[in-house]
């Protein structure tokens, strides 16, 4: 069986039935996946064309205008970017935090296979070999998504009925409140709280507002709900009945940071995995 060069699959010309070169058909390139839209566009965003007609999204020409479509659409590619002047030890270090079973010693050894004999190495050439090293380091994940049983379907079942729950119990506890002269108010604008916001449709009428300590995320709107997103100051001027922390993973940070809320009665709300009242 013959192998093909994924770089230039898609790039060959079909002969036609009289035995002459066909047209030259369109070439994708691998990494053709942008997350946050159907593989189609795409696709399409990374498209080498090769002068033979013309691809147009949003009315615009690819060739002429790639940058401006890009932003209007949001699309993120699937390369992995490192930031200049990293070095391979550097971000082993980081990366390190998020895999349960890091091997710090074979992450070490793939980089001087790889060719990193210094690990103080910046980036800015071999970042593929430092993402194959964090691959290949990070432990059996494979073995693992199977003991987790993500290799079947009714585990998707299981955590769409999850799901389903925390949205009608976080719905019933904030329709309870605001039914009963309460205010509730949300604390952070991670991109986590967002998209439960967004899947629930909670909206500023049962969340009056949200906070944030990034300046540059206050004086903003939360995309698709439009909740208004303003200094922690704010909860301290209207002193709300109910805080709901966004940032869930981070609650004991939030309670310790917020206590003052106590002063007046207030109290925390985390909505995962259940909807919970801090005392």
């Amino acid at each position: 069986m013959s192998s093909t060069d994924p770089k230039t699959a898609g790039n060959d010309r079909k002969p036609s039935p009289d035995g002459k070169p066909g047209p030259r058909s369109q070439r994708i390139s691998p990494p053709a996946i942008g997350r946050g839209f159907d593989a189609g566009t795409a696709n399409l965003l990374s498209a080498t064309q090769d002068g033979e007609g013309e691809i147009r999204i949003l009315g615009l020409s690819l060739a002429e205008h790639e940058k401006e479509i890009k932003n209007r659409i949001g699309y993120v590619g699937e390369e992995q970017l490192f930031p200049d002047g990293s070095t391979a030890e550097r971000m082993g270090r980081f990366v390190a935090k998020f895999f349960e079973h890091w091997n710090g010693s074979r992450f070490a050894s793939l980089l001087e296979e790889f060719g990193y004999a210094d690990v103080q190495e910046a980036s800015g050439r071999g970042d593929d070999e430092i993402e194959n090293a964090v691959l290949l380091a990070r432990g059996p994940v494979v073995q693992q998504e199977q003991e987790a049983g993500l290799d079947q379907m009714y585990t998707y079942r299981a955590f769409q009925a999850r799901a389903q729950a925390t949205k009608r119990n976080l719905l019933k506890f904030l329709i309870d409140v605001k039914d009963a002269g309460k205010s509730v108010v949300g604390y952070g604008a991670p991109a986590k709280g967002n998209t439960l916001l967004n899947y629930c449709g909670i909206r500023t009428d049962l969340v009056d507002y949200t906070v944030d300590r990034s300046p540059r995320k206050q004086n903003t709107l939360l995309p698709g709900v439009r909740i208004p997103v303003h200094s922690p100051d704010r909860i301290f001027e209207t002193r709300p009945d109910y805080v709901l922390i966004l940032p869930w993973n981070l609650r004991d940070e939030v309670v310790a940071q917020m206590a003052g809320i106590r002063e007046w009665g207030g109290r925390f709300v985390v909505p995962i995995p259940r909807v919970e009242v801090l005392d």
